[in-house]
């Protein structure tokens, strides 16, 4: 037994995880911001990107309902959605963010 660092501990989470979490825990840790992803919906394509985030930020999201994904960045991205998910879009709740539509 021995008392470990906040520091140790992201460390060892981004070794098991082999992702680097170094921004996702200076957002979620070290900031109250929350991460909020805007964006627009044009008839089956999406713009979206992060605001509200820390530097380098860089989570994707899974949209509630499907196998889809998001890799939002702070600059605009536009793709194409699959069928019938523009019409009841949202981000699956278990991700702690913010949502908003920009139409």
């Amino acid at each position: 037994h021995q008392t470990v660092t906040t520091k140790q501990i992201e460390d060892y989470m981004s070794e098991m995880s082999q992702i680097d979490l170094t921004e996702f825990f200076n957002q979620y840790l070290r900031t109250t911001q929350i991460p909020t992803l805007e964006y627009k919906i044009k008839g089956n394509e999406i713009s979206y990107h992060w605001t509200h985030i820390v530097e380098r930020f860089d989570m994707p999201v899974k949209i509630s309902n499907s196998d889809v994904w998001l890799f939002p960045k702070s600059e605009w991205k536009t793709e194409k959605l699959k069928n019938g998910l523009e019409n009841n879009f949202h981000i699956d709740r278990n991700f702690y963010i913010k949502e908003k539509r920009m139409d």
